[in-house]
């Protein structure tokens, strides 16, 4: 463990003096076993994904990352630190990295606090960077675009991107419209539509049998793209977390065609802000929210 923490600091050294640049489930279903899937992923970069991978604490991660810009959102700096103490987070100027024991080939963020000039937002962010140790335990930071595929598919299970709670209501009157005007026509339904809870309904084809889940989200994210995506969480209050995962390198990529697979020369980063919120009527709960079993376990939206 001593060697552990020595490397962290040299870690933490690193990444706060060298990179200034601006730039309902009770189970573990929302992970991705990246050794299940093919290392051939057509329409990512490289078309390649590194399966070793994994972000065992992942979820753990994530949840901290969100309860860090939450509190930045309602100003509440103390608990802010208060709450890295608790959950072990070694600090180097505005740079954090959980001191936990991950093995070789498991991610683990590292969190620089940052001025946000977005008009609108709270004027500071988050900047995540993703690290790993390699079979030789070597820490690598800037890694190859299978890597950072694999990084991007995990995140994105995570964060489950999906319906809006509230545009689920319109989803379902899409369907239950159509089936009224077959009717008018004297045409049976097309679809039957079954409730499962009031963020969650299933659309069956009545000729096909095929089921087709609509599930609330909290997270809305368009598009799939591996290289630049944004994900949008939304919170109480119609309080707002705009995130996005971007690949970039630093300096110019001098990679070949024949070499941008297996170099490694780019960088996995996660921008994490937040939307001025000028009342908050409801404080983040700290431990209710460490206390979820997947981000989409409470429905934030449909509890309001």
């Amino acid at each position: 463990m001593f060697m552990k923490k020595i490397l962290l600091y040299i870690i933490l050294f690193f990444f706060s003096n060298s990179f200034s640049q601006t730039n309902d489930s009770d189970s573990n279903s929302w992970y991705t076993n990246l050794e299940k899937l093919s290392r051939f992923q057509e329409g990512f970069p490289c078309q390649l994904l590194n399966t070793n991978l994994r972000w065992t604490n992942s979820l753990e991660d994530v949840k901290d990352i969100l309860i860090m810009q939450l509190l930045i959102q309602e100003d509440r700096y103390e608990d802010l630190q208060s709450f890295l103490d608790t959950e072990n987070y070694m600090q180097q100027d505005n740079t954090w990295i959980k001191v936990d024991d991950r093995g070789n080939f498991e991610i683990q963020p590292v969190i620089t606090l940052q001025e946000v000039e977005s008009e609108g937002h709270d004027n500071l962010g988050l900047r995540v960077r993703f690290l790993f140790t390699d079979i030789n335990g070597d820490t690598v930071i800037t890694m190859n675009q299978p890597s950072t595929n694999a990084i991007y598919i995990l995140l994105g299970s995570l964060l489950a991107k999906g319906e809006l709670y509230s545009m689920i209501g319109k989803r379902k009157d899409f369907y239950i419209e159509e089936n009224k005007k077959l009717k008018v026509d004297g045409l049976d339904p097309k679809s039957t539509i079954v409730d499962i809870s009031k963020t969650e309904f299933n659309v069956i084809n009545n000729e096909t049998g095929d089921v087709e889940n609509i599930k609330a989200s909290n997270t809305l994210g368009l598009g799939n793209n591996p290289t630049s995506q944004q994900f949008w969480y939304f919170y109480k209050d119609n309080r707002t977390i705009p995130t996005q995962y971007v690949v970039t390198t630093l300096g110019e990529d001098t990679s070949s065609e024949d070499t941008s697979c297996i170099d490694n020369n780019y960088y996995a980063i996660w921008y994490i802000e937040s939307i001025d919120a000028p009342k908050i009527n409801d404080p983040l709960d700290i431990i209710s929210f460490k206390s979820l079993k997947s981000l989409n376990q409470v429905i934030w939206m449909a509890e309001d």
